[in-house]
């Protein structure tokens, strides 16, 4: 009887991009299409989590690697949790996540309708505030695609390393702002005494810890918002 034959994988575009905590995700659709020969279906496309060529220091496993990005963590029970995820174009999640810990592999399958021809089509949803920039550490994220066509009696066969696609997906950061201890509208009325000090306690958090608080503006202005020249403000850490 028959058996598959691996698809052939055709990629029309090797990079994507988006910015951090985008709505709805990252856009990869038709960046990768496969099509089977011989009768043979496309069942399923594999989206493998994969890095850039480590240096020649850099011991880590591809588990360590994504770990330390942020893409993967561990429960306490060992098992594998992905941190990010593939959701179609209503922000449904879509694809079952496989970890091959003794083989080091990371990769979602995604079902496809089982035709002959198919299109890749998913969006990918970063962990919150993830993103990608200079240094090491943030590298743009890579994943191969593959595709598993499906042949008579029960047979299959995936894409070879070789053929698969690789995409490089890079998230630009944006400033997420700082969450303060003031009303909405951060104006905040005080009272004092003419020529004496007035204590006003202000405390914020960083929405992001990534990033870094680089200036306070503050504006004195009277109960007409005017601007009230000669105020001089002292902060504290």
């Amino acid at each position: 009887s028959a058996v598959a034959d691996a698809p052939t994988l055709t990629a029309t575009q090797n990079t994507a991009s988006g910015t951090e905590d985008e709505e709805g995700g990252i856009n990869l659709s038709s960046l990768v299409s496969a099509a089977a020969t011989g009768g043979d279906i496309v069942g399923t496309f594999l989206v493998y989590l994969t890095r850039p060529t480590p240096a020649d220091d850099d011991d880590r496993t591809l588990k360590e690697y994504l770990e330390d990005r942020g893409l993967i963590a561990s429960d306490d029970s060992g098992k594998i949790i992905p941190r990010l995820k593939l959701v179609d174009g209503d922000g449904d999640r879509i694809g079952n996540f496989m970890a091959d810990t003794d083989g080091d592999k990371f990769f979602f399958a995604v079902k496809t309708a089982g035709t002959e021809s198919e299109d890749f089509a998913a969006k990918v949803v970063f962990p919150n505030n993830f993103a990608t920039g200079a240094g090491d550490s943030h590298d743009p994220v890579l994943v191969k695609l593959s595709a598993v066509s499906l042949g008579g009696g029960g047979t299959q066969a995936e894409v070879a390393d070789a053929d698969m696609g690789t995409i490089s997906i890079t998230v630009d950061a944006r400033a997420d702002g700082v969450e303060l201890n003031l009303p909405a509208n951060n104006a905040v009325k005080v009272q004092g005494i003419e020529e004496l000090p007035i204590l006003l306690d202000m405390r914020g958090r960083l929405l992001d810890t990534n990033e870094a608080i680089s200036a306070v503006s503050v504006a004195l202005t009277d109960a007409a918002d005017e601007a009230v020249a000669g105020g001089m403000f002292v902060f504290r850490e």
